[in-house]
């Protein structure tokens, strides 16, 4: 059953006026994006902004991925507490790292906070943690880039995220010589703990649906080719479309049988990004998903009725879940909580909502 969405358009007009401000609780000591915001009592007077890959320096990508390898050197956090609520998970890997506990938080979540409600949230929860968790432990000056994969229609494989250069690039697609595994780059020979110790792979592929065998699902057009989704057009329409109604904007995103924007940013790299699980196992998720989180945030921006915009439901349904991207059961809403599995304090999703707040400061620069 299709949940309504919950449309606070009085809160969202104070909000845009700068009449009131939300009061968030949070840690002593805590300050949200220090190093690359301004906030001044709690408000965000100077947000930071979110780069396309390809507009940083070679420096500045650098340091991106410099800051990337540093958490794949610092030791696993115990503040990780699996939920359990994705059964059938490997055991924590006490002997990973740090960013491999930002893999782990996104496998507990794969049911709790996928094909519902609490999909786009979470993952704007997990960006800015794992922003957060570069610049502290890692000193990263930055904020997470994106992939507009829109600039690279027809040749996604010559996109500047696929980089081969040792010091600043984040890997070429995989080698067929060596199980598509990525040879090159920073993350060459780099191996990944979950699910089980491997290299990361890349099968790249301009036509991921027509290989059935691939899938438990049956894809609605198996011969659609990523083109066809990733490009301006749609995004264009995707943006400017479903007004005042998140439920049927996040059905849009994702697509039938998910054949949308989400998925096929996904599916055309292939290989650990095609997990529901472990797909940050590839840094390019961390790009993809940030791509996601602006365009729905141009999405919010782009009218009053779609600031505050949010409904759903919180559970998944298992059997149907292509038909049910918002999910099914009870109602979603604006107190409900992200699954932060321990690895920041509790977070509801009201302070995730709005990209310019106490809790977040950052703007995409499109």
């Amino acid at each position: 059953m299709r949940v309504g969405n919950v449309i606070l358009t009085t809160l969202a007009t104070f909000l845009s006026s700068g009449t009131i401000s939300l009061a968030i609780p949070t840690p002593n000591g805590w300050s949200p994006h220090s190093n690359s915001s301004t906030l001044k009592n709690g408000a965000c007077l100077k947000p930071a902004q979110r780069r396309e890959w390809r507009t940083l320096s070679k420096a500045e990508q650098k340091e991106f991925v410099d800051a990337i390898k540093c958490m794949r050197g610092l030791p696993h956090d115990p503040k990780l507490t699996p939920t359990g609520g994705t059964p059938g998970l490997p055991p924590v890997n006490t002997s990973s790292s740090l960013y491999d506990d930002f893999v782990y938080t996104h496998m507990d979540a794969s049911i709790p906070a996928h094909y519902n409600a609490l999909f786009l949230p979470f993952h704007r929860w997990i960006i800015d943690a794992f922003r957060k968790a570069l610049t502290e432990k890692c000193g990263y000056p930055g904020e997470i880039p994106y992939w507009n994969w829109t600039l690279d229609v027809g040749n996604y494989s010559a996109s500047p995220v696929f980089g081969s250069d040792k010091d600043s690039g984040l890997g070429t697609i995989g080698n067929p010589q060596a199980n598509f595994t990525v040879t090159d780059g920073t993350i060459a020979s780099d191996i990944r703990p979950y699910p089980n110790p491997h290299m990361i792979q890349r099968p790249y592929t301009e036509h991921p649906y027509r290989n059935a065998n691939a899938t438990i699902r049956a894809f609605r057009n198996p011969e659609l080719s990523v083109s066809e989704i990733l490009n301006s057009k749609v995004v264009d329409g995707i943006i400017a479309g479903s007004d005042g109604n998140f439920t049927d904007f996040l059905t849009v995103l994702q697509g039938p049988t998910e054949q949308g924007v989400h998925g096929a940013g996904h599916a055309v790299v292939g290989g650990d990004m095609t997990s529901e699980f472990w797909s940050p196992n590839d840094p390019l998720f961390f790009l993809h998903h940030t791509m996601i989180d602006c365009i729905w945030a141009k999405w919010q921006d782009r009218s009053l009725a779609n600031t505050w915009a949010f409904g759903g439901g919180l559970n998944q349904n298992q059997t149907a879940d292509f038909a049910f991207p918002f999910g099914v059961g009870p109602p979603a809403n604006l107190a409900s909580m992200v699954p932060t599995v321990g690895m920041t304090r509790p977070v509801a999703v009201w302070e995730v909502m709005s990209t310019r707040s106490e809790y977040l400061c950052y703007e995409c620069a499109w």
